[in-house]
């Protein structure tokens, strides 16, 4: 997210900007012969943390196994 600030507190004026990245997700597709596969993360900054740090997870995950062109199991 991002926000610019431009304006007057009391008697002085400011400006301020701020960026800052609340989410990030990374997929991994494969692909071995007969497998595939997807597993998705995603880091999320979480302040109710303990630490305070960034919190990483699975968001979702699955894989195929394919017994011929007709059939496949998931």
């Amino acid at each position: 997210s991002a926000a610019y600030y431009d304006g007057e507190v009391g008697a002085g004026k400011f400006s301020d900007n701020k960026f800052s990245l609340d989410q990030v997700e990374i997929d991994f597709l494969f692909n071995y012969d007969k497998v595939t596969g997807r597993v998705d993360l995603q880091a999320l900054n979480v302040t109710s943390n303990a630490n305070g740090s960034d919190v990483v997870e699975v968001e979702q995950a699955f894989a195929t196994y394919a017994f011929s062109d007709a059939t496949s199991f998931t």
